[in-house]
């Protein structure tokens, strides 16, 4: 995990930006309690799903982990088909 953090932040294009219009409710939660304006994807291996936010952070741009998930229940959430 701190390794994947750690290549976001040098290489932002490494996730995949999720689209507003795939956003659920579950994530809109996160509008709400953290104000967040962005939601990516990275894949960690063929099971599992970091969803993080990029913030501006001083002179720069930090990347923050909003949660890890099962691929399943990423595709539930953003309204994906599973396989």
């Amino acid at each position: 995990m701190d390794e994947v953090l750690s290549q976001l932040s040098e290489d932002y294009g490494l996730g995949g930006k999720i689209p507003k219009e795939r956003w659920s409710k579950h994530a809109r939660y996160y509008v709400k309690r953290w104000g967040v304006r962005n939601i990516y994807e990275c894949r960690l291996g063929p099971d599992w799903r970091l969803t993080y936010t990029l913030v501006s952070e001083g002179a720069g741009i930090a990347v923050v982990a909003l949660e890890i998930l099962m691929h399943k229940e990423y595709d539930r959430l953003f309204g994906y088909r599973t396989t």
